[in-house]
């Protein structure tokens, strides 16, 4: 995949809230499928893809050594009433570490309209530390894709 991964950890866990409503037993509940890019200092350092429902977490982590490990925290949140193209809000959360255990680089949330049109990328960044010690880190929304729950992930 990526030259400068010496490996990945799989780290994904996807925990959803439940829902009350009826459906139709022919009819699967909506996700979306979220790509991202996550650059430190102009260096990509993941990739990840996630399938999220509608509303709920997902956190996956990627190191390409020991000291360089990468964990990306996302929060999808609806909103609170339905019309057509409102945004959800994203919850974006980067950790050097562990989500439990490593240093905060960025917490910021991003609204994306899931099927709207846009030709420029969502992203969100913050320049951390202080001096010479800059780390600006990019979290890049690369696409947005609506499925039925039961045709993901893709066999």
């Amino acid at each position: 995949m990526y030259p400068f991964l010496k490996h990945i950890l799989a780290g994904a866990t996807l925990m959803s809230a439940a829902s009350t409503s009826v459906q139709a037993v022919d009819s699967a509940p909506e996700m979306q499928v979220m790509s991202f890019k996550v650059s430190i200092d102009g260096r990509e350092v993941m990739a990840p893809v996630l399938g999220m429902p509608a509303a709920g977490r997902a956190e996956v982590s990627i190191s390409d050594s020991e000291s360089d490990r990468y964990t990306l925290g996302v929060n999808r949140m609806m909103p609170g009433h339905s019309e057509g193209n409102v945004p959800d809000r994203l919850h974006l959360m980067l950790w050097r570490g562990s989500s439990h255990s490593g240093q905060p680089l960025l917490d910021q949330a991003m609204d994306v309209t899931a099927n709207g049109p846009s030709n420029k990328p969502r992203s969100v960044e913050v320049v951390n530390g202080q001096g010479g010690l800059r780390e600006h880190v990019r979290i890049e929304l690369v696409s947005v894709l609506t499925v039925r729950a039961d045709s993901w992930p893709p066999r």
